[in-house]
């Protein structure tokens, strides 16, 4: 019964162990505190609010990151949310919690990122009253800030300035930053905050409006939702505190189509520590799904960002080909698994989505073996070029410092990478890092590790914590004791990846162009090769991922010429699978991209046989 879905009702608020009496109902307010992402609006917020007016509650709203964007600037503001720097950003409100940071390296970082010291008080002062603003206006009898994004600092920090206004008013934090057991040891370090949240915030929530009195300030709420009982979330008060910032182009509204992770409930990926102990995959109907998608384009005109750890497979069968029929609509981003077939992009492309984070991680299969990732490279190769072709921009990150991983594993991928400039490269390189609930953190000495730490920055972010209470509010933590084979060769892995990202700039890589066949653009010159039947019967077999031995067998050409076109880098070859590199050119040469390539050009300045 752990996994139980429950209706959002309020009978089955998760409260209910506590005092239900004569409660009377509190009004609230919701914050959104710094570092919400700037173009993203908070899906938490704003559903939750929907939830509590359902119910007949009185709840307001109140984005405040935006006051805090308008004085940082958009720019400063996109470097804390766009990077690796969200605990940097955590540090601004640490310092306003317990003064000055006495770390030398996270106040050089935070100085920086943010700005000066007097610049930081500036900022915190501003926002502090911009807050209270608020809180005057509304006079809640309960406040919710959430905590996802890098929020928790700043959580707290307008917490303690709330109460200092006014006492009266109970405070509760949910969130990522909030699950157990992270959340005991806050409440007891920050007696600002009355309650917290450990997991799904509707029915917690519902019940602390309707006032009633849970038995715990740490609130257990794991039970899934039944996810077809939860409202549109309405998004008019978002939109009117983003002001200006609503009417920029990359704007887009948060919403759901499942909670949990599918693959991960079922083989765990070594480094994920997303959906905490959520894990379990629950999900909306597909009728639901496109109903809910139309009706947000028509109320917002805004493109979609689904919140969802992974795309439903439900829904890749039935919720997208039917968006597709429909001639106009937003753009919608979804993360997928990267084992897609070529009718599923080109169902996705149909349906607008132009934005996709495909779990690639690295174009290792022995890599992808250790990530458990449960797909190997070369799918992951055939996901790149199916994307290029459609249009979608497909982001991703290169993990390295994989336990497990040899010289060899790297050295395989920079040879790929260097036949695959047209193919679109990772956003960066990161070196893994071991999460809350992920099976690094959870078997750290099974994977070489003898013992774990949090990251230097949650000191000066907690520096009144004991190193056991430190470690239990930590998320994000560094493995001690292993040694990292990565470090040796990380800049030539590095360098390689620079170098894919700049040929892929200048549009270098394989094409098939619709009038002179197969071509190959490298340093702003374009090559043709001969054309030869056995060539483009090669083509055609292995556009998608299929074997040596039916290469051999369809095209009539000898198990050489397979092997010199691997050399060719026309062929990638992976034990017996095999897949060409080509991408195809539309007839069109406004249909290609969406990647921030140039076009190949149509142009030959020389020719070369295969």
């Amino acid at each position: 019964m752990a996994n139980r879905t429950l209706p959002l009702h309020p009978a089955l608020s998760v409260a209910a162990a506590g005092n239900r009496g004569a409660a009377s109902p509190r009004r609230v307010l919701l914050i959104c505190p710094p570092f919400q992402h700037l173009m993203l609006s908070s899906l938490s917020t704003a559903l939750l609010a929907t939830v509590l007016r359902e119910h007949g509650l009185d709840c307001e709203e109140a984005y405040v990151h935006f006051d805090l964007a308008r004085v940082l600037g958009r720019e400063r503001y996109h470097k804390v949310t766009d990077g690796l720097d969200g605990l940097v950003g955590e540090l601004l409100f640490a310092e306003g919690l317990h003064g000055r940071i006495a770390h030398p390296e996270a106040e050089q970082r935070l100085a920086a990122l943010i700005g000066s010291a007097d610049e930081r008080a500036r900022l915190r002062a501003m926002l502090a009253e911009r807050c209270l603003e608020r809180v005057r206006a509304v006079a809640p009898d309960l406040i919710g800030l959430t905590t996802s994004l890098n929020q928790l600092l700043a959580a707290l920090f307008l917490a303690r300035v709330i109460k200092e206004s006014t006492p009266g008013v109970r405070i509760v934090l949910g969130g990522s930053a909030c699950s157990t057991p992270m959340g005991g040891p806050l409440i007891a370090a920050y007696p600002e905050v009355d309650f917290i949240v450990s997991g799904w915030g509707e029915p917690a929530l519902l019940a602390l409006a309707q006032g009633e009195e849970p038995a715990s300030p740490v609130i257990e709420s794991h039970a899934p939702i039944d996810l077809e009982t939860v409202p549109v979330p309405d998004y008019r008060a978002f939109l009117r505190d983003a002001g200006e910032f609503a009417n920029a182009r990359e704007m887009a509204v948060a919403f759901e189509s499942s909670r949990g992770c599918w693959w991960g409930a079922k083989h765990h990926c070594t480094f994920c520590g997303l959906n905490g102990v959520e894990l379990a995959f629950t999900s909306k109907s597909s009728r639901r799904v496109v109903r809910e998608v139309r009706e947000l384009w028509g109320a917002y005109g805004k493109n979609l960002y689904a919140t969802d750890t992974v795309l439903s497979i439900d829904h890749l069968r039935h919720a997208i080909p039917e968006l597709g029929t429909f001639p106009e609509g937003p753009h919608l981003f979804y993360e997928v698994k990267a084992n897609l077939t070529e009718s599923d992009v080109i169902a996705l492309r149909r349906a607008r989505i132009t934005h996709i984070q495909p779990g690639i991680e690295s174009l290792s299969t022995a890599l992808l073996g250790h990530l458990r990732k449960g797909i190997d490279a070369i799918r992951n190769v055939a996901l790149l070029k199916w994307c290029r072709e459609q249009g979608i921009l497909a982001a991703w990150h290169q993990l390295v410092g994989i336990p497990g991983e040899t010289p060899e594993d790297y050295a395989i991928q920079i040879a790929l990478m260097k036949r695959i400039p047209h193919l679109t490269p990772p956003h960066s390189v990161n070196p893994i890092r071991i999460d809350r609930f992920s099976p690094y953190f959870e078997g750290y000495r099974g994977f070489g590790w003898e013992r774990l730490e949090p990251l230097p920055e949650y000191r000066s972010l907690h520096p009144t914590l004991g190193t056991d209470d430190l470690a239990a509010v930590a998320y994000h933590f560094r493995g001690i004791g292993r040694t990292e084979i990565a470090e040796c060769f990380r800049a030539a892995f590095e360098g390689a990846v620079v170098e894919w990202k700049r040929r892929h700039q200048r549009g270098d890589g394989l094409f098939l162009h619709p009038q002179h066949g197969l071509i190959r653009n490298d340093d702003g010159k374009t090559y043709k090769f001969q054309p030869h039947s056995g060539l483009e019967k090669v083509i055609e077999i292995t556009h998608s991922v299929t074997t040596r031995a039916r290469v051999v067998a369809q095209s009539g050409c000898a198990p050489k010429a397979i092997d010199q076109m691997a050399a060719a880098g026309i062929l990638h070859v992976e034990g017996s699978k095999v897949i060409n590199l080509v991408v195809r050119l539309p007839e069109d040469p406004q249909d290609f991209g969406h990647s921030g390539a140039s076009a190949p050009s149509s142009s030959m300045a020389s020719s070369s046989p295969t």
